[in-house]
């Protein structure tokens, strides 16, 4: 059984899978110094677990629920020479819950970014070299034609892990649409040596049916979901 840490020895796949390409943070400035392509050396049995919590009002339909994530890195392959590293995705109810699996991802990296495929629809999650401003194209998929683009918004963002309070985030904005008949946001916060310690997906649609409610700002369907990194065997947490 992989025990989780907050704090171990060595290198992890989180120190290469997020760390920013190679890149460290710029001392007292808010940008990223880029500093060329990183290859992580990803690794079988990295493990990252999340608290989610899930809120659904529409209709006659009123949830808000919390429970927990794990993913894990289980097994290696190799494919015209590059490696990729399937990840295994479980979810529980409770601490004392078992975890029951709920579906898998495919990661990869290279020279350019770190990438995820899930169902034959391939994203990118990073694009190097990491800075305050960079963009790429997010979707890379050839069965869908939406290509949405992500941009690196915010640098220094600070974040609660366990106890501890980093500001090494990079704040990753994924999908933002916001009118006034709806409100899409989708953004995750990454860390140096943690990986994903937070995402936010935010679909909300205001009344349109009638003059009544036009334009002011009355909620029919909200589906949002929060994700908060509290376990991992990623490397050490650096001093702040």
């Amino acid at each position: 059984m992989v025990r989780l840490f907050s704090k171990i020895e060595g290198l992890s796949l989180i120190a290469g899978l997020v760390a920013m390409g190679g890149a460290m943070l710029s001392c007292g400035s808010n940008e990223i110094d880029p500093i060329g392509p990183f290859y992580p050396e990803l690794n079988e049995g990295l493990i990252w677990e999340y608290e989610v919590n899930e809120v659904q009002k529409y209709a006659n339909v009123d949830s808000d629920i919390t429970y927990e994530e794990k993913n894990e890195i289980t097994d290696k392959y190799v494919l015209n020479g590059k490696e990729f590293f399937t990840v295994k995705s479980y979810i529980r109810l409770a601490k004392t819950a078992p975890w029951t699996y709920s579906g898998s991802y495919v990661l990869s990296t290279d020279e350019t970014g770190v990438y995820k495929t899930e169902v034959e629809v391939k994203s990118q999650l990073l694009g190097y070299p990491l800075y305050k401003g960079q963009s790429w194209k997010s979707n890379h998929s050839i069965i869908t034609t939406s290509h949405n683009s992500s941009v690196i918004s915010e640098v220094n963002v600070p974040f609660v892990y366990l106890s501890d309070t980093l500001k090494s985030g990079i704040k990753v904005i994924e999908k933002f649409d916001s009118t006034g008949i709806a409100n899409f946001q989708q953004y995750k916060v990454y860390d140096t040596g943690l990986g994903m310690v937070y995402s936010e997906v935010k679909d909300i649609q205001y009344c349109q049916e009638t003059d009544d409610c036009l334009g002011k700002g009355i909620v029919t369907f909200n589906h949002t979901v929060k994700k908060t990194l509290i376990a991992t065997n990623a490397i050490e947490i650096p001093a702040q």
